[in-house]
Parts: C-alpha cells; structure tokens; sequence
C-alpha cells in the first residue's frame, strides 16, 4: 500500500471526481438501449464482428462508393480502434448499447484527464494549471455531450494527447519517444486525419533539439515505430482493396458539400465525388 502514499496527491481529487462524473454517465446512459446510427452503429457492428471471430468483417453496404464482391465484407469507412476497445466490454456484459459506449465513459471521465494533467504539467509545472486542464476537458461542456456515445473522438483526443505527452517527455529522457511512436500509430487506427499530424513531430523534433539535447536515434526509433504500428492496417487494405491507403472517406468531400451528390447516392460504375 506504499505505493498509494507515493502518487502525485493533486492526482486523488481527478480521480475520486473522475470516479463521480463515471458513476454519473453510466446513470444517464444504462436505460438508454439505442447504441445510434452511422458511426456509432459501425463501431459497435465491427466490434460484434471482432467477438465472434469474423475479423473486422460486416454485413452491410455503409456507402455505395465501391462494389463488393459479396458479403461479409471487409469494413472500410470506420476506423477500428473504438471497435477493438468495446470487444471487452461486450464479451462480459454481452452485446448492449451500455457496454458499446463503456469505453468512450471511462476515458472521458478518467484517463483523458488524468493524460491532459500530465501533459499540462510537463509544461508548465504548475500542478494547479495541471488540475484545472483535466477538470476542463472532464466537464467541458461539448466533450462531456459527445463521450456519452459510442464514438471515436474522445479515444482518439486521449491517444494523441499520449503521443504529445511522450513526445514533450522525450525532450530530457529518449526512451520516452518509443511510446510517442506507439501512441502516434495507435491514433491512425482512430482517426485516419493522423497521417496529417506526424510530420508536426519530426518538426516539434528539430525545433526542440536547439533547447534540448535530445536523443536523435531514439527519436527516429520512435517514428519508425509509428509506422511499424501503422503498417498492418495498410497490409490489410492492400490485400482487400489493392491500395494501402483505401477507405471511402476519400469519397467523403461531395458528402459535405464539395462539388455535387451525396455519399447514399449509388456511385457503382459512375464517377465518384
């Protein structure tokens, strides 16, 4: 029980607040059996998928951007990593709204601050901008709303704030850009808009290294790792769709209004958006 007296004290009041506002979602989302549509029907589906051994495999056309050739078929529009943290939660609760939207609960109520905390602090060193940092992003108003569905956002804000973390901690210690580089791959299994983010830290890299005498071969041990992480999923894509980079959200931009169509028009032997 040392271990207990040893913890940053400022971190029990996140924690024990943190525990709180969890208690509190889980009241207000239990009764609620509507897991919702597009997005969060996809990841609860891909993680059903996942816990009867059908890979990320679904039973549905999402967007008529592409044909199949059959189905199943190999889900290709929403990210998997939602889907691979729900599988836990279905495999004890079963398959329920309540268990598909767990882990969007617990990360919002309580690793999200605790990472924004740590980050904060890693700045600034104050443990009182710290603390405030991680009641903001706790009960912030838009963040509090969207982490009681089951999307991807808030996990994909707490993976990157990960990769920040390590990357800013790398700057005294270089063993700590291997789980930058790990967090960083991790997040384009969130979000695939994280390809746009990974030059920012070869960048953050050459500007610090002025400041700092940082570590440059586990710097790039940590970026060759992001892509390592990365490089299954394009495996995966080239396999079933022969580009690496495949998903139907490149066809994405006549949806929100660039040029003319929408994505649930048939595009089959047609030109896309």
């Amino acid at each position: 029980m040392k271990f207990l007296f040893k913890i940053d004290t400022h971190l029990w009041p996140i924690i024990v607040i943190g525990l709180l506002v969890l208690f509190a979602k889980c009241y207000i989302t239990y009764p609620i059996a509507h897991v919702g549509e597009s997005d969060a029907s996809g990841y609860a589906e891909m993680a059903d998928s996942l816990v009867h051994g059908k890979w990320l495999s679904v039973e549905y056309i999402s967007f008529f951007f592409i044909k199949y050739p059959g189905m199943p078929r190999p889900e290709d529009h929403w990210p998997p990593l939602y889907s691979f943290l729900i599988v836990p939660f279905y495999l004890l609760l079963g398959k329920t709204a309540f268990a598909s939207k767990l882990p969007s609960l617990i990360i919002s109520s309580l690793l999200l601050p605790l990472a924004t905390y740590f980050l904060t602090k890693s700045f600034s060193k104050n443990k009182w901008a710290s603390m405030g940092a991680a009641f903001t992003v706790m009960f912030y108003p838009s963040l509090f709303m969207w982490s009681l569905y089951c999307l991807s956002d808030i996990t994909y804000s707490f993976v990157v704030c990960l990769a920040v973390l390590f990357a800013v901690k790398g700057r005294e210690n270089g063993r700590y850009f291997y789980p930058m580089g790990f967090f960083l791959g991790l997040g384009y299994y969130a979000k695939g808009a994280t390809l746009a983010l990974i030059p920012v830290f070869p960048l953050f890299y050459l500007i610090m290294k002025r400041f700092f005498n940082m570590n440059q071969r586990r710097f790039l041990l940590g970026m060759l790792l992001a892509f390592l992480v990365i490089a299954p999923w394009w495996m995966r894509n080239a396999i079933h769709f022969g580009n690496p980079f495949h998903s139907t959200q490149n066809y994405w931009s006549g949806y929100i209004g660039y040029g003319s169509g929408g994505s649930y028009h048939v595009y089959w032997d047609k030109p896309k958006p």
